[in-house]
């Protein structure tokens, strides 16, 4: 029983692992969305927002390369989640 409920949260965790990479590699954070954060950061300190950066490819770059931490920082821990489940199945089974 133990080992088919690890079975399938490694199915799942491993589909989802692939999402979340899968995801990372296309995310895009506009310009716009990324002054409009940069300046609830500012107004939520009090300070000016900082309104320079790089735009590549019609993303901003630094905006763009955080998302994209976050979402493979996701993948990581699900794919982790993947083998460990994995890993106790086979130790449960005996192999």
């Amino acid at each position: 029983m133990l080992a088919t409920i690890l079975t399938w949260l490694s199915v799942i965790a491993g589909f989802m692992s692939a999402g979340a990479w899968l995801y990372a590699s296309n995310v895009k954070v506009t310009r716009e969305a990324a002054m409009e954060k940069r300046r609830k950061r500012a107004e939520k300190t009090g300070e000016k927002p900082n309104l320079g950066g790089i735009e590549l490819f019609g993303a901003e770059l630094k905006e763009t390369m955080e998302a994209q931490v976050r979402w493979n920082s996701a993948g990581a821990v699900l794919a982790a989640i993947a083998v460990a489940s994995q890993t106790i199945t086979q130790i449960l089974r005996g192999v």
